[in-house]
């Protein structure tokens, strides 16, 4: 009963490292395939991507992996440690995580990007912001994904009811470790 299901899953993830070698042909000279399957904290991502890969349907999550995987050949001088552990963040979390991690880094770049008009305000919360700025998460569901980012030690959620200055509700509340994921995931 199964068996269709994960065939197509191994065949959208098959697609995906062909992609993956195909773009670093174009974006390294001479590029040899064996020069990868060398470097052991490739092939350890390698595997941990494809386990995360065939444990979903999601194809925001498959192209996360394949632009983690992509940014990992390109910079093989990367901190292994911190690679590793973000591969069981995109395990873990939902492609709505990261795009509400993305808003916490940067609310003011988040609406503009989005064309949303900036509320001219004196003093508010950065959770006033959130309701304005069409997040793909509103109630409950926002406030499990803000949970998880906290306990991931990615976002620093605890002050997000706290009144401020008008300017400082625009600053970001991604940590340094939320703020490298989101360098880590972007696409190159």
């Amino acid at each position: 009963m199964l068996a269709p299901s994960l065939s197509k899953r191994r065949d959208r993830w098959f697609v995906r490292l062909h992609d993956l070698l195909v773009e670093l042909e174009q974006r390294v000279e001479n590029f040899d395939p064996a020069e990868l399957a060398e470097n052991e904290a490739f092939v350890t991502a390698l595997i941990d991507a494809s386990r995360i890969a065939m444990g979903t349907h999601l194809e925001e999550k498959l192209d996360l992996l394949k632009q983690c995987l992509l940014r990992m050949a390109l910079d093989q001088e990367r901190d292994t440690f911190l690679d590793l552990r973000f591969f069981r963040y995109i395990d873990d979390l939902d492609p709505e995580h990261f795009l509400i991690l993305k808003y916490l880094a940067t609310p003011g770049a988040w609406f503009d990007g989005k064309c949303i008009d900036r509320p001219q305000l004196a003093m508010g919360s950065r959770r006033s912001l959130m309701g304005q700025a069409q997040l793909p998460l509103s109630g409950v569901p926002l406030d499990v994904a803000l949970r998880d980012l906290s306990d991931r030690a990615l976002a620093d959620t605890g002050s997000l009811g706290t009144v401020m200055s008008g300017g400082a509700i625009w600053e970001g509340c991604a940590t340094e470790l939320g703020s490298q994921l989101l360098d880590f995931v972007e696409v190159i």
